[in-house]
């Protein structure tokens, strides 16, 4: 896949004039943050993206399964207590330069697990 992937979003209460950017910029962040393939809980993504709520987060693990954001793996691990932890793994294939500024958060600092995000800040996109 080359060039730059337009995201494509839809649903009864989306409006492309108020949502696209937003939701592009949310869907871009999520990937960059998890483009390492680390293990990361909602609540240390939320510390690595200030402003993106869980809900939103979450909502994004739906649209990068879908084929048109790509179809990449969102894996998802039980810890304890409720909790879980989340997993992205490019589709095979695919160029992460296309889906803009995943490049930046692709560096892991060797840690996994609970806790490995806060020492992780993707940059400004």
């Amino acid at each position: 896949m080359t060039g730059q992937m337009e995201l494509l979003f839809d649903g009864p209460a989306y409006d492309a004039d108020r949502d696209q950017a937003r939701l592009t910029g949310q869907c871009r962040r999520v990937f960059a943050a998890m483009a390492d393939q680390q293990w990361y809980t909602i609540s240390e993504l939320e510390r690595m993206l200030p402003g993106d709520s869980s809900n939103s987060i979450t909502a994004q693990f739906r649209h990068l399964r879908k084929d048109r954001f790509g179809a990449h793996t969102v894996n998802r691990r039980y810890i304890s207590n409720g909790l879980f932890e989340y997993q992205l793994i490019p589709a095979e294939g695919f160029d992460i330069a296309s889906f803009g500024g995943a490049e930046s958060a692709s560096a892991s600092n060797g840690s996994s697990g609970v806790g490995s995000a806060a020492t992780r800040t993707p940059k400004e996109w």
